[in-house]
């Protein structure tokens, strides 16, 4: 990663392949963390996956299929979930197979590229789970965490912690105390986020017993986190048209996506793919492109999806957009 000197909030990524110093600076980071644990565990959802065609040409999977009596799947209380759709953790000493760790690595780098995403792969390598606590004990902590009751309605739904792109979100949109219940049964829960960087989240203290695995989310929570689903995959896009380009880096993003969808909001798109348009809009126009005059007349038109409204806009419209939302940003004006 490279910040840019001309736009100081964006930043050049490389998103094809980590080298092996980058891949060695985060294995290191990862060791750094295990002697603060009595344990580690790898976080796997290999739900999309064969695990047995895979071995016979990957040495990681060849890894988990030689220690699959080790697996301790995460047994969830949900309709949706049986043994062979849920998460599971492995131990794993990462000293002793430092190689693996590096393949690790690269594997889960590969598999936050945004073409792999966008044909609905998912991500098998979720994290690595640094703990006091023994395998079965941490399983029922995080299965307990993943089935949450909605404080009004009483039902439950799914919380999908387990998913790297699901936790980062969460954990910027809640509280910090709630924080520290969803991280209380680790010393620390490491992962490699959207833009391939090494991401350690630690509870502000490390509790000596477990809390409660309710977690109190109020109204506004619950309305943040049903958007999760809509961050990421405008981030899935975002990235895939700025890939090996200055961006924004993953938690600026989610920032502005945030403010995309409260616009859109106003604007009634009530249409999933519109959101993730607009929002997508928002963060490679510029954050006033709604209020110039040629997409401003467009969003009064009623009766159809934003998509089809704005799709008759030429490129160079957009880059007179892009141009007059800069200029907005600074104070212009426009008569519409």
């Amino acid at each position: 990663m490279t910040k840019t000197n001309n736009t100081p909030e964006l930043f050049l990524y490389e998103d094809d392949k980590l080298s092996d110093g980058q891949i060695s600076k985060i294995a290191d980071e990862l060791i750094k963390n295990a002697k603060e644990a009595d344990y580690c565990y790898l976080l796997l959802d290999l739900s999309l996956r064969d695990l047995s065609d895979l071995a016979l040409e990957n040495h990681v999977y060849a890894y988990i299929e030689d220690n699959y009596s080790k697996l301790q799947f995460i047994q969830f209380d949900h309709p949706m979930f049986n043994i062979q759709n849920v998460p599971v953790l492995l131990p794993f000493n990462l000293n002793e197979q430092i190689e693996i760790l590096k393949q690790l690595i690269q594997l889960s780098f590969q598999e936050t590229r945004t073409k792999a995403l966008l044909s609905g792969k998912g991500r098998a390598i979720c994290g690595w789970l640094f703990s006091n606590e023994k395998i079965q004990d941490l399983s029922d902590y995080i299965a307990n965490l993943c089935i949450q009751k909605h404080s009004m309605s009483f039902n439950y739904y799914l919380l999908r912690i387990y998913d790297p792109a699901v936790l980062s979100s969460l954990l910027s949109l809640i509280l910090p105390q709630i924080k520290d219940k969803i991280l209380s049964a680790t010393t620390c829960w490491a992962v490699l986020n959207g833009d391939g960087v090494l991401e350690c989240y630690k509870a502000a203290k490390i509790r000596w017993e477990f809390v409660v695995h309710r977690l109190g989310l109020n109204n506004q929570e619950m309305k943040d986190i049903a958007n999760i689903g809509i961050e990421n995959q405008t981030l899935i896009k975002y990235r895939h048209k700025y890939k090996n380009q200055p961006r924004y880096h993953e938690a600026q993003a989610r920032e502005h996506i945030r403010k995309a969808l409260l616009i859109a909001n106003q604007y009634q798109l009530n249409d999933e793919q519109d959101k993730v348009l607009f929002a997508l809009h928002y963060l490679t126009i510029g954050s006033e492109f709604h209020r110039t005059p040629k997409v401003a007349a467009l969003l009064k038109e009623k009766g159809t999806y934003y998509q089809k409204r704005v799709a008759s806009m030429t490129e160079e419209e957009w880059q007179v957009a892009k141009q007059q939302s800069q200029e907005l940003k600074l104070g212009e004006s426009y008569a519409l």
